[in-house]
Order: structure tokens, then C-alpha cells, then sequence
């Protein structure tokens, strides 16, 4: 199992498939990189996606 991984978004992408793919990446320390013009604005989803990887004992970084 990798340690890190750096995962791009593509504009479109929406939480839910942002979270999926964070589920099934194998890494722990995840460090996520959003477009400038992201759908991606609710903080509310954000939340629910640190909570998620908090459960799957993954850190996630985001840099947008």
C-alpha cells in the first residue's frame, strides 16, 4: 500500500464521487487538489468527507 497519493479533480466532479474515490484509494495520507473553478463550495460536504476519512484512518490534505 502507498503511503501518499495526490488525487486531481476535474471541475465537474461532484462529493460524491469525490468521496468514493477517496474511499478506494489505498493510501493514508491523501493530499487533494481542486480546480479554482470547482462545484465543490458546500461546507457542509466537506465535513462529511474529513469525518469519512477520519473513520477510515486516513489523512487528507486539500489545496485549492
Amino acid at each position: 500500500m502507498a503511503d501518499e497519493q495526490t488525487i486531481y479533480l476535474s471541475p465537474e466532479e461532484e462529493l460524491t464521487s469525490v468521496r468514493e474515490r477517496l474511499e478506494r484509494t489505498q493510501a493514508r495520507r491523501i493530499t487533494l487538489v481542486i480546480p479554482q473553478q470547482t462545484q465543490l463550495r458546500s461546507h457542509v460536504g466537506w465535513r462529511l468527507i474529513h469525518a469519512r476519512m477520519r473513520e477510515l484512518g486516513k489523512e487528507l490534505l486539500v489545496i485549492s
